[in-house]
């Protein structure tokens, strides 16, 4: 975990404020940079925390008075927060309630309502953004990407033989997860145009009423589109494989690959072929995808708008979503 140190502006005036800090268990805001604390953000399910360097572990929260605290994990003084759009902080029960600027002496103070006009903001970057603060100049390849397993077998409601996750793919990227592993099933559909969709899906065995299968692929393009858009610093990495081939004969599968060439080429736009890893600055904002299709369905056509992994290609090719109003995706 990276600890930073964290610059506080008044959000009434945008005025500079000083430096995030504390002093024994007070949030304060301190003039000097040397005397500041490094914090950053943790996440713990879908709850997020702001935490300083320290041992133990200390996290905000509220003591007595509406005092702003860094309480113990297990302690009473821990409290999860929302990090708002406007760079203030609530308190995640109470999101009105926002850290105050010091008065009269330099500690930080819980406010009543979002009304108050000495509302502190911090500058820590935005927790669903940590790629923001890993330089342009590294290579995708030396950064450890948090990932999951069967990324789109979700079920927020009970747990199944199937299902992996309770969070959507949403929450997966607002928790930090920057690794999709994408599994699909092909349907068949006999009134098209297209004549095959694709459903994510875990393995390839539904007990006769598809209990393995979850959301359309076109879907989780459309999240994680939103995501980029929402987060440009960002990148994802997507494992694909088709799991679940769904009696689809295999003299059929260069007609399904061309299916979903048309669902990737509609939401997706790839360029050239890299010949080395690339550096995160060109990869903000795109799509890094990990072809795990089968190899013997992988024969690339001159119309191929991506290219199929095998042991003797270059690393797989990098895909930049299009804007919202250049296409609109078929239903997949």
């Amino acid at each position: 975990m990276t600890y930073r140190i964290v610059k506080c502006y008044d959000r009434l005036s945008g005025a500079f404020a000083g430096y995030l800090s504390t002093h024994g268990n007070n949030v304060t805001v301190v003039s000097d940079e040397k005397d500041a604390t490094p914090f950053n953000w943790y996440h713990y399910g879908s709850d997020l925390y702001l935490t300083k360097n320290s041992s133990p572990a200390r996290y905000l929260g509220e003591a007595g008075g509406k005092r702003a605290d860094w309480g113990l994990w297990a302690g009473d003084y821990c409290a999860p927060v929302i990090y708002n759009a406007d760079s203030s902080v609530s308190l995640a029960s109470a999101p009105g309630r926002r850290l105050r600027l010091p008065s009269g002496d330099d500690r930080v103070f819980w406010s009543d309502d979002d009304t108050a006009t000495d509302i502190l903001q911090i500058d820590l970057g935005h927790p669903r953004a940590w790629l923001a603060n890993v330089p342009g100049t590294t290579l995708i390849g030396d950064i450890n990407l948090p990932g999951t397993h069967d990324s789109a077998a979700i079920d927020k409601k009970k747990v199944t033989p199937y299902s992996c996750h309770y969070r959507t793919i949403t929450q997966q990227l607002e928790a930090g997860v920057r690794l999709l592993d994408v599994r699909l099933m092909i349907k068949t559909n006999p009134s098209g145009p297209p004549a095959y969709t694709f459903m994510t899906c875990h393995g390839n065995v539904g007990l006769g009423h598809e209990a393995h299968v979850y959301q359309t692929f076109h879907s989780l393009l459309v999240e994680c589109r939103d995501f980029l858009a929402a987060y440009p610093s960002e990148f994802i990495a997507m494992s694909l494989k088709i799991d679940d081939q769904n009696a689809v004969p295999d003299a059929d599968m260069p007609a399904v690959l061309t299916a979903l060439d048309a669902v990737l080429a509609n939401e997706l736009i790839a360029p050239s072929w890299p010949t080395a890893m690339l550096p995160l600055a060109t990869m903000r904002g795109k799509i890094y995808l990990l072809d795990r299709i089968v190899p013997a369905c992988s024969t690339p056509t001159a119309s191929r708008r991506w290219r199929r992994r095998s042991p003797r290609r270059s690393p797989p090719t990098a895909m930049a979503f299009r804007s919202a109003s250049t296409t609109t995706p078929p239903a997949s």
